[in-house]
C-alpha cells in the first residue's frame, strides 16, 4: 500500500494525491475544497448523503467542498487512484475569467462519471504537475482541464432547495469554522443557537451526515493537514488547528486519514511550478 501527497504553490495551493493498492476503509470525513480524482484500478465504494456508489476503474470522481463521505474497501481488491484538491477561490477566479461558464456557487451534480477523453485529460495533467513540467502551456492546460470538468459536471444552482433547518445548520457550521481553535462543546453551541443538545445533534447529523463534534474534529484535521503541507511542525500544526493534546491529535488524525501525522508529514512534497 502506498499513498503520496504533493503541495503545489501554484493554483492557490493545489494538493495532489496518488495512491497504490489501498485496502482499507475511511470513516466519514470531508475536504475543504473541491475534490476531483480518477480510479486507476480495483474497486471501492464511496458513501455519500445523496447516494452510495461503487467506483470502477476508469471513472472520474467529483466531491463538493465540505461534502461528508466515507470509503468502503472491497475484500481482497486493492484500489489505486489519483486525486486533486483545489480551493473554491481558485475555481471562482476561473469563473471570473470566463473559462468556467457556469455562474453562481458551483456544485458538482454527479459523484462520478465514465468519460474516457476527460479521464485521459485529467490523468495527463495530474502526472505533469507531479513531474514539475515547467513550460508555459502547463498552466493553460490545467485551467482548461478544470474548465472542461466544471462546465460539464457542475451547476450554479443548489442540488436541493434550502429549508429553514438547513439555513440554521449552515449558521452553526460557519460558527464552528470561525471558532475551530476554541474549546467548543455541545453546551456552548446549544446555548448560542437556542437548541437542545438532542435537537442540535439530530438536526446537524440529518443535514451534514456527522455530529457537530465529528464535524469539528474533521475540520481541525483538514486544517492541520494544510499546516503540515505548508512545512510547519506537527506540534505547531496541531495547536494552530485547535488540538491542545498531542495524543488526541494523533488519534483523530489516524482515524480520519488512516495515517499517523508523522507518516503524512514524511509523504508530503512541496512543488513549485514555473
Amino acid at each position: 500500500m502506498m499513498i503520496e501527497t504533493w503541495k503545489i504553490t501554484a493554483f492557490d495551493g493545489l494538493e495532489l494525491v496518488r495512491s497504490k493498492d489501498l485496502q482499507q476503509d475511511a470513516p466519514r470525513h470531508f475536504h475543504e475544497g473541491y475534490a476531483i480524482g480518477i480510479s486507476l484500478k480495483g474497486l471501492q465504494t464511496i458513501i455519500l448523503q445523496r447516494q452510495t456508489c461503487i467506483i470502477p476503474p476508469g471513472s472520474i470522481i467529483f466531491l463538493n467542498p465540505r461534502e461528508v463521505h466515507a470509503h468502503k474497501a472491497f475484500e481482497h481488491i486493492a484500489w489505486s487512484h489519483r486525486m486533486l484538491y483545489i480551493s473554491p477561490e481558485y475555481i471562482s477566479w476561473l469563473q471570473k475569467s470566463s473559462q468556467i461558464r457556469v455562474k453562481g456557487n458551483l456544485c458538482f451534480t454527479v459523484p462520478l462519471t465514465v468519460q474516457p477523453v476527460f479521464y485521459k485529460l485529467f490523468n495527463t495533467i495530474h502526472q505533469k504537475c507531479i513531474a514539475q513540467v515547467k513550460h508555459l502551456n502547463l498552466v493553460k492546460e490545467f485551467e482548461y482541464c478544470m474548465a472542461v470538468l466544471f462546465n460539464h459536471y457542475s451547476s450554479g444552482k443548489p442540488l436541493h432547495k434550502a429549508f429553514t433547518l438547513e439555513e440554521r445548520i449552515k449558521e452553526i457550521q460557519d460558527y464552528i469554522e470561525y471558532h475551530h481553535q476554541d474549546n467548543l462543546n455541545l453546551e456552548r453551541l446549544s446555548q448560542k443557537f437556542h437548541l437542545s443538545k438532542y435537537h442540535l445533534i439530530r438536526s446537524f447529523k440529518e443535514c451534514k451526515g456527522v455530529t457537530p463534534n465529528e464535524y469539528l474534529n474533521i475540520l481541525r484535521i483538514e486544517k492541520a493537514k494544510n499546516y503540515i503541507l505548508q512545512g510547519n511542525s506537527l506540534v505547531s500544526s496541531a495547536l494552530e488547528a485547535g488540538f491542545y493534546d498531542q495524543s488526541h491529535f494523533s488519534h483523530y488524525f489516524t482515524r480520519y486519514t488512516s495515517f499517523t501525522p508523522g507518516q503524512f508529514q514524511r509523504g508530503c512534497i512541496e512543488l513549485q511550478l514555473g
